[in-house]
């Protein structure tokens, strides 16, 4: 079965680390003093208890089931679990490599990496092809060779996972061995069985690598960007779904200009080229649009602020920005009721829902504002 997990999301590294939560050292140092309460809390439950139950949450949450302080908890809690084993038993490998792979989770590859370094080549680690494919994400960056080594153990582990072959094509994208890339990568995308864009991102990478390929290349390239295109619908807000579709956007780019290198002549290359770079801008513009948003939303959850009719106003113009027009109209009416003459709330809220913008206060005379 083909894993889904993300586990260097951009959003959950943010998250974990804007939390700023503890280390795992820091958390066995704790448990050994009995401050969090975990080895009373645990005395009555096994060794193997405490990690089956550490590793189905840490997995959960790899696989972005838990948001908010949901997050935080369940964080804590596999924290707690895997920390107090290695309390009890020091050199418990599996407790380490669990407590790894919270680290990756919050942002820390260089805390994870001897932990699932000890776990990979200990006996008990040894067959676990998921942690021979965590050790080769640790390694893709800075040494490549050895990630493909670690990767190609995990294809030979389990050479059903997408995953694991993704891992090899990177790895040889990474050393410029366009063949071995494009078969690994074909590979993954033949075992995908979730439409996941990364499988096509690899192999269009791959692809470019080939000068004979460049075509097939814009041809896969596109059908990543489709596919990431439905999944930024199904969550229309998801900031790292938005910036994974304009990385796609910018490998579709750089595939359309080398077509363009090849065959100057084409003046159908040179159209789609020329919509995906438009596609592009607009998505830049969304992304920005959703960070403003953010930052205005965080900011109004603080108590001390006291929010004026423009702060509002600006909240509610960003939401009809990105398509949320019933967030937008909510939002304009409530300024509207507070503050009936403020002008630029009433004229767009007459420009997107004209009915509503009737309904409020009509005899009122709108406030002329410098802002609209």
């Amino acid at each position: 079965m083909t894993s889904t997990r993300n586990h260097c999301s951009f959003a959950l590294v943010l998250f974990i680390s804007g939390l700023c939560l503890l280390s795992a050292d820091w958390a066995v140092a704790q448990t050994s003093t009995g401050e969090t309460g975990t080895p009373a809390d645990q005395s009555t439950v096994s060794v193997d208890e405490r990690l089956a139950t550490a590793k189905n949450i840490i997995a959960a949450i790899e696989d972005g089931e838990y948001s908010g302080d949901d997050l935080t908890e369940r964080y804590e809690e596999a924290t707690k679990l895997a920390s107090s084993v290695l309390t009890q038993e020091p050199l418990n490998v599996t407790a380490g490599y669990l407590l790894g792979r919270l680290a990756i989770v919050g942002g820390r590859p260089r805390d994870a990496l001897p932990r699932i370094e000890a776990y990979a080549n200990d006996p008990i680690g040894k067959s676990d092809w998921y942690a021979h494919k965590l050790l080769g994400d640790l390694y893709i960056l800075s040494y490549p060779k050895f990630a493909k080594a670690s990767y190609t153990t995990a294809v030979q582990l389990a050479p059903g996972e997408a995953d694991t072959h993704l891992g090899l094509a990177n790895a040889n994208i990474k050393l410029n061995r366009s063949e071995d890339a494009i078969e690994s990568a074909r590979e993954a995308v033949r075992l995908d069985s979730q439409n996941e864009p990364k499988y096509r991102v690899a192999l269009a990478e791959a692809l470019l690598l080939s000068p004979d390929k460049t075509e097939e290349a814009s041809q896969v390239a596109q059908e990543a960007v489709r596919l990431s295109e439905m999944k930024t619908r199904e969550k229309p807000g998801d900031l790292t779904l938005l910036n994974d579709l304009k990385t796609h956007y910018e490998l579709l780019v750089k595939c359309l200009s080398a077509v363009l290198n090849l065959y100057p002549e084409r003046a159908d290359n040179i159209v789609l080229l020329s919509k995906a770079w438009q596609d592009q801008a607009d998505l830049e513009h969304l992304i920005t649009y959703h960070s403003i948003l953010q930052t205005i939303d965080s900011a109004l959850k603080n108590p001390t602020l006291s929010a004026s009719p423009e702060l509002l106003y600006e909240q509610a113009r960003l939401n009809h920005l990105v398509g949320r027009k019933t967030d937008a109209v909510e939002m304009l009416k409530s300024i509207l009721q507070a503050n009936p003459g403020y002008a630029p709330a009433r004229q767009l809220l007459g420009e997107i829902a004209p009915a509503e913008s009737a309904k409020i206060n009509p005899a009122v005379q709108p406030q002329s504002d410098s802002n609209q």
